[in-house]
C-alpha cells in the first residue's frame, strides 16, 4: 500500500525539522515532486532491500537540491531508523539509491511484520529558512513493507454501497459473479496542447511550454476512448495567454476562441461516440500560493490575466488566488469543482462561502 500527500499530519515530528533551507523561486506552475520506491517484500536474508528516491522540479533554478529524510517506522508509527541527505538536481531531476540492511534500531533484527518507510523531501538552494512541516513545498510519501513471513490478513465480508431501489433491481439482473454497480474508467485531471500537455510519451518532460504539444482535446479523447469511458481535459486557466507567467501582449480573442474550440470538440466527440463522455474544463489556480481546482463544466474561461489592449484573457474575471470569489462564480453559474492534490497550506479561503460545498468535490 502507498500513501502520499503534501504536508501530512505525521510530519509533526519530522526528523529534518531542525534543518534550515531557502525557498526555491519558481513560476506559477512549477512544482517539486518526490517519489519513493520501496519493494513490499525482499528475497534477501534478513529482509534488506534497496530504496529508490526520485525527485523532479521542472524549471528549477540552477543549484537546486532536494533535501530529504527517509524513516523506517514500526506498525505503531514509532521511528526505528532514519537517514538524511541531499541530492542535487541535474536539469530538473535527481535520484538517490539507499541500501537498507534489514536491521532496526541499534542494529537489532526486526521481527516479522509490517513496517512503513516514509520519505519527506523539500527543494532548497541554501540555508536561510527554517524547514517547517507546514511548508507548501514539503512532500511526504509512505510505503508499507513486509518483513519475514506474516499470516494472511482476514478480510471482512464485502458489502457494496447502497444504490437505492432502482439500483437493487438492476443489480439483481446482473450475473451472480458481477458487481452490484458499474465501474467506469477515465481521468478527471489531464492536459492537452490547449495548455501544457499533449506531448508524445517518449518526449514528455512533465510539463510542456503552453500550446507546444502535439495532441489536442479531440486527439486525447480518441486515445482514451480505446481503453476508457470518459476524459476531462482540464486545461490550466493561466496558460491561454501562451505563457506560464503573464503575457501582457496576449491575444484575448484567440484565447477565448481556443477555449470555445475545446468545448466544441468535447461536445462533438461525445455526440459521435456513444458510451463515451468527453469533457472540457480548466484547472484553475497556481501551485505557488494557491492550489489547483478543476472546473469540470465551465461555460466560460475564468482568469485574472490581461493581455494586449488591457483585454481580459478569458470570459470571467476572478482575482488570482481569490478562491472565495471563484466559489461565488461557480455557485452563480452552476459549475462543478474538484480540488486537485491539495495540501494543508493551499485553498486558504476554502471555507469562505458555506454554499461552496454544494458545488465542489474532493479528488
Amino acid at each position: 500500500m502507498t500513501r502520499w500527500g503534501r504536508v501530512l499530519s505525521v510530519c509533526a515530528g519530522l526528523a529534518v525539522g531542525s534543518l534550515a533551507v531557502a525557498a526555491v523561486p519558481h513560476p506559477d506552475h512549477g512544482e517539486f515532486e518526490a517519489y519513493l520506491q520501496a519493494p513490499f517484500q525482499s528475497a534477501k536474508s534478513g529482509g534488506g532491500r534497496d530504496f529508490g528516491l526520485r525527485f523532479s522540479f521542472p524549471d528549477a533554478p540552477a543549484g537546486t537540491v532536494a533535501i530529504w529524510t527517509l524513516e523506517l517506522l514500526d506498525s505503531d508509527g514509532k521511528p526505528l531508523r532514519s537517514w538524511q541527505g541531499s541530492s542535487k538536481l541535474h536539469g530538473d531531476r535527481a535520484s538517490h539509491e539507499l541500501h537498507w540492511d534489514g536491521l532496526g534500531a541499534k542494529a537489532g533484527q526486526l521481527p516479522a511484520g509490517y513496517y512503513t518507510v516514509r520519505l519527506s523531501a523539500l527543494p532548497a538552494t541554501d540555508a536561510t529558512r527554517q524547514l517547517s512541516a507546514q511548508d507548501e513545498e514539503l512532500i511526504v510519501q509512505e510505503w508499507d513493507i513486509q518483513i519475514g513471513q506474516v499470516a494472511k490478513a482476514v478480510m471482512p465480508a464485502f458489502e457494496a454501497l447502497p444504490v437505492g431501489q432502482s439500483g437493487d433491481a438492476a443489480a439483481k439482473a446482473r450475473p451472480a459473479n458481477g458487481f452490484p454497480y458499474t465501474i467506469y474508467y477515465g481521468n478527471l485531471h489531464s492536459q492537452t496542447n490547449h495548455s501544457d500537455g499533449g506531448a508524445e510519451v517518449s518526449g514528455c518532460s512533465s510539463s510542456e511550454s503552453p500550446q507546444a504539444g502535439q495532441v489536442d482535446p479531440a486527439g486525447a479523447y480518441a486515445i482514451m476512448r480505446s481503453r476508457g469511458d470518459f476524459l476531462l481535459a482540464s486545461e490550466h486557466n493561466h496558460m491561454y495567454d501562451r505563457s506560464t507567467g503573464t503575457n501582457s501582449s496576449a491575444d484575448a480573442t484567440w484565447a477565448r476562441n481556443l477555449f470555445n474550440t475545446g468545448k466544441s470538440q468535447a461536445s462533438s466527440f461525445t455526440a459521435a461516440n456513444a458510451g463515451f463522455v468527453a469533457m472540457y474544463g480548466t484547472e484553475w489556480g497556481t501551485i505557488s500560493n494557491g492550489g489547483h481546482l478543476n472546473l469540470i463544466n465551465p461555460d466560460g474561461l475564468a482568469n485574472w490575466e490581461y493581455g494586449a489592449g488591457n483585454q481580459l484573457v478569458g470570459h470571467h474575471f476572478v482575482p488570482k488566488n481569490d478562491y472565495a470569489a471563484l466559489y461565488v462564480l461557480m455557485r452563480n453559474r452552476g459549475w462543478i469543482g474538484q480540488f486537485n492534490h491539495p495540501s494543508s497550506s493551499q485553498f486558504a479561503s476554502a471555507s469562505a462561502p458555506a454554499s461552496a460545498s454544494t458545488a465542489t468535490v474532493w479528488k
